[in-house]
C-alpha cells in the first residue's frame, strides 16, 4: 500500500486497521467468506483512493528465489 498505492506511513496502518477488523476479528467466518470479505475490502480501497480494482498490486517475479 505504500510503494503502489502512494499511501502514507498513517493511512497504510488505518486501512490495515480496517481490515483485519473486517476480516480476521470475526472468528465465525468460514474461509471462502474470509477470502469475499478481504476481496470487498480491497476492493473499497482501491476504489476510495481512485485506482481500477484490477490494478496489479505486484509484478510477476522471474526467478524463483528469494528477493534480497
Amino acid at each position: 500500500m505504500l510503494a503502489k498505492l502512494r499511501l502514507s506511513v498513517e493511512d497504510t496502518l488505518e486501512e490495515f486497521f480496517t481490515i483485519v477488523e473486517a476480516v480476521y476479528l470475526s472468528g465465525d467466518l468460514a474461509p471462502l467468506e474470509r477470502t469475499e470479505k478481504l476481496r470487498g475490502c480491497m476492493e473499497d480501497l482501491m476504489e476510495r483512493k481512485g485506482f481500477p480494482s484490477d490494478l496489479k498490486l505486484m509484478e510477476a517475479s522471474q526467478t524463483e528465489s528469494c528477493a534480497r
